[in-house]
């Protein structure tokens, strides 16, 4: 059975591409009638509908959970970071979350060094994971996924990527 997202894709067609010297975009149109229903991660964080903590009272570095209260799904996505808690992270993968679920999401550590409250739930930061940051991630969670099933990023060539980063 074909998948609401498989349909929806089958769907899509491409626009005339835009060159802006090596950038090149590309619009995309459907004329599906039943467009895809989900609220991005900073609108539910701020009608507070999704709630993202600790996975555990200890903290796990690699897990946080996610709630979501909403009638709707709630989108996260790769890279994005979140700000709070024990640690800054940032998601391992995109996530759609069902509506009225709560699910364990799988995020690197962005602040090594911190292991400490400063608050208890997180929000989205104004950072989002550089592009080679990512890349560098999802090599790990892809070798992860193949070989263990999990989408366990590189942790160590995360802070190592941030404290470079940091010293350039």
């Amino acid at each position: 059975m074909e998948s609401t997202v498989e349909s929806y894709l089958r769907q899509i067609r491409l626009g005339t591409p835009t060159h802006a010297g090596p950038l090149v975009v590309v619009p995309l149109f459907s004329s599906h009638d039943c467009p895809l229903d989900f609220v991005a991660l900073s609108t539910a964080l701020a009608s507070e509908t999704l709630t993202i903590s600790e996975a555990a009272t200890d903290g796990v570095v690699g897990a946080l959970l996610a709630a979501n209260a909403a009638d709707r799904p709630v989108l996260l996505l790769d890279g994005q970071e979140l700000e709070g808690a024990k640690q800054n992270r940032i998601l391992n993968t995109t996530i759609l979350i069902g509506q009225h679920s709560t699910i364990t999401i799988p995020v690197s550590c962005t602040e090594h060094g911190r292991w400490a409250y400063t608050t208890d739930r997180f929000q989205q930061s104004i950072s989002h994971a550089p592009p080679r940051l990512r890349r560098l991630n999802q090599r790990a969670v892809s070798a992860s996924l193949d070989s263990r099933g999990e989408y366990a990023g590189d942790q160590l060539g995360v802070w190592d990527f941030v404290d470079r980063l940091a010293h350039d």
